[in-house]
């Protein structure tokens, strides 16, 4: 898991994705990996493996994602999981295996249903602070035929912003090491704090796997926000520029990336910053993912901040979180963060997700994508502070209510929530992207 330390990311373009599904980025493909055809081949001699569809994906790249090879024996375990493994790069619309009896044992003939590998777009994006932002994108899902990803758009609009995100999860075979970097410029009004920001980010983050589920990555980025008013960055030229560098490790037991039903996602992050102001950010991130039955899943996640420090003195006071809005606490408006903020945060969510339309692939000319209908009932709660004295229960504020999850290629989820608080408020939540990776990525 490589999630992006940038304090405003861009929101998934949600709107792009409706009305450019099949050319936009990964697939969500999740193939319904039935075991059963397969269990009278169970313990047979793999006498060969063939490959249909993979007109840009390397042969090298899928036999070392399958873990199966001629010669070994047959586990249908291990098929059910090399298929997982290709999915969750979603550069696959769908994937299937035929297993045929051979005179030395069994034939597994793979065929693939490729995404486009070069896809030019029109970006929208979407946040309850910010409103629209729209603008031309380019996106390359499967670069080289090894599953990289890279990405570049500009916006204007709520937002003018220039962003290059590039993804390589396994760079090399010996020691599972993945790079994710992500670099941008953005400019905004900032309705909370009343300025005009202007923000630089890189940050270059590497991964390596620590057996099947450990995980353990490393950062040294840079950040660099101006203000064009008095009072906002700690420098007093308007300007303040930070050195990063972080750590984290993590423990994913997920059964897929992009249609999780069940696992566990955890992660601790400590990330130091080093410029105009010195402080350090623990981030303590929690995720359980339960399986009920075939279509109902129960999600649980507990997300910690914490930020050593003083705001206005080692801590901007635009590094700050804000609570409420679809990506904090839902039920609550995105506004309430003017009231409710400070340099920590706690936010915990339950979510009950019953599949409508479970994904399956659709097929578009050559190509393929996934699609999905979720119907979702959650509840959250949430609180932010500063001074010690602030960290109480009186001071948290919750919300519940019921929406719709549109499962789309490129943003993984399209969130439609109708959200109630116990004054009896009741606000309209659009989203894109996971909301638990959203309130992660401080995006109001």
């Amino acid at each position: 898991m490589m999630p992006p330390t940038r304090r405003f990311s861009s929101a998934a373009r949600p709107l792009a994705a409706l009305f450019a599904v099949i050319f936009i980025a990964p697939s969500l493909a999740r193939a319904s990996f039935d075991p059963s055809p397969y269990g009278v081949f169970e313990g047979k001699l793999v006498s060969g493996i063939s490959f249909t569809g993979n007109r840009t994906t390397k042969e090298s790249f899928i036999r070392r994602e399958l873990g199966l090879a001629v010669g070994d024996t047959l586990s249908v375990e291990r098929l059910g999981e090399g298929i997982r493994n290709l999915e969750n790069y979603g550069i696959f619309g769908s994937i299937t295996v035929a297993a045929k009896d051979s005179a030395d044992g069994v034939h597994l003939d793979y065929q693939f249903r490729e995404m486009p590998s070069y896809i030019p777009f029109v970006a929208v994006q979407y946040t309850e602070e910010d409103g629209f932002s729209i603008g031309p994108a380019v996106a390359a899902v499967n670069l080289f035929g090894r599953g990289i990803r890279a990405s570049g758009s500009v916006l204007f609009g709520g937002t003018t912003s220039f962003e290059l995100v590039a993804r390589y999860p396994w760079i090399t075979a010996d020691y599972r090491l993945g790079l994710m970097l992500r670099a941008s410029h953005l400019s905004r009004d900032d309705d909370f704090l009343e300025f005009e920001e202007t923000s630089d980010e890189i940050t270059p983050w590497v991964t390596r796997y620590l057996g099947e589920h450990g995980r353990v990555r490393g950062m040294i980025g840079y950040f660099h926000m101006k203000s064009d008013r008095d009072g906002v960055t700690l420098s007093s030229d308007r300007s303040d520029h930070f050195l990063r560098v972080g750590a984290a490790v993590g423990y994913d037991t997920r059964d897929s990336w992009r249609d999780t039903r069940n696992g566990w996602q955890n992660e601790i992050e400590v990330v130091g910053n080093i410029g105009d102001g010195d402080f350090a950010t623990t981030t303590i991130d929690l995720r359980r993912f339960q399986r009920l039955t075939r279509k109902q899943t129960l999600f649980l996640g507990g997300l910690a901040s914490l930020q050593t420090g003083e705001v206005g003195a080692d801590v901007p006071a635009y590094l700050q979180y804000f609570i409420g809005g679809a990506n904090s606490v839902r039920g609550q408006n995105v506004d309430l963060g003017k009231s409710l903020f400070g340099k920590n945060q706690m936010i915990a969510t339950a979510e009950y997700q019953l599949s409508l339309l479970p994904l399956r692939p659709y097929n578009f000319f050559k190509w393929s994508a996934a699609m999905g209908l979720q119907l979702a009932v959650f509840a959250d709660a949430g609180t932010a502070w500063s001074a010690p004295d602030d960290l109480s229960m009186n001071r948290a504020k919750g919300g519940f209510g019921t929406g719709l999850r549109l499962l789309i290629p490129g943003v993984e989820m399209i969130r439609f929530d109708v959200g109630f608080n116990r004054q009896g408020d009741v606000y309209f939540h659009f989203g894109g992207g996971f909301k638990w990776e959203a309130q992660r990525l401080r995006l109001r």
